[in-house]
């Protein structure tokens, strides 16, 4: 009896110890997401921002490199030099500029009071508020323009542009100005823009 006891409390404990692993396990993995990989005048770029970007890049620099250097896309592709270029380290340059722009955008929209959120989680939350409308406004008959549900790249595409447009209505200038006006404000933003690169955490990231 004392035995049989004995056996139940190591299942026991056994089970409590794979639950807690597991649930170390799964909040370890979803942490990796919000990393910070690197700032743009304090404005963390997270992890999955990351990915997301590099995930829209990929194709372009792969063709690239097929162009430029008649590239096979295997394997080894990330890492193989093609003249001193690193298809890795040119698609990281890539995300890295665009993510930079992509934070100034929408630093000017959150001071224009476009937004109130500059932050990955918050562009998410969007966009799963955005799906949930549509499927609503489909389950009751209501029209619904442009695709049923907003895949991640599909709906970043979509938020951007109307941030643009967005600020571009926001400015005071006449409206055959609004764009040169635009494109000048953000260029100087970009330029002056402080930038931190968390270089461990950005060398830990690797493509397939």
């Amino acid at each position: 009896m004392k035995c049989n006891l004995n056996r139940k409390i190591i299942i026991l404990a056994a089970v409590v110890l794979a639950g807690l692993i597991s649930a170390t396990v799964f909040i370890s993995v979803r942490n990796t997401g919000d990393r910070i990989i690197f700032t743009v005048d304090g404005d963390p770029v997270t992890y999955d921002e990351f990915i997301m970007q590099a995930g829209m890049e990929r194709a372009n620099v792969i063709s690239y490199f097929q162009n430029q250097y008649k590239a096979q896309f295997t394997q080894e592709f990330w890492n193989t030099p093609y003249a001193e270029e690193y298809p890795k380290e040119k698609l990281k340059k890539v995300v890295i500029d665009k993510l930079i722009r992509t934070k100034v955008i929408k630093k000017l929209a959150l001071d224009y009071g476009i937004i109130s959120d500059t932050s990955y989680k918050n562009f998410i939350s969007e966009m799963k508020k955005e799906n949930k409308r549509r499927a609503k406004a489909i389950k009751d008959n209501q029209p619904v323009y442009g695709p049923k549900q907003f895949s991640i790249e599909a709906y970043y595409s979509y938020y951007m542009s109307t941030l643009e447009v967005a600020i571009k209505n926001a400015m005071k200038a006449e409206p055959d100005q609004k764009q040169e006006m635009y494109e000048q404000l953000l260029e100087e933003k970009i330029r002056n823009a402080k930038i931190e690169i968390m270089e461990n955490e950005l060398s830990s990231i690797e493509f397939n």
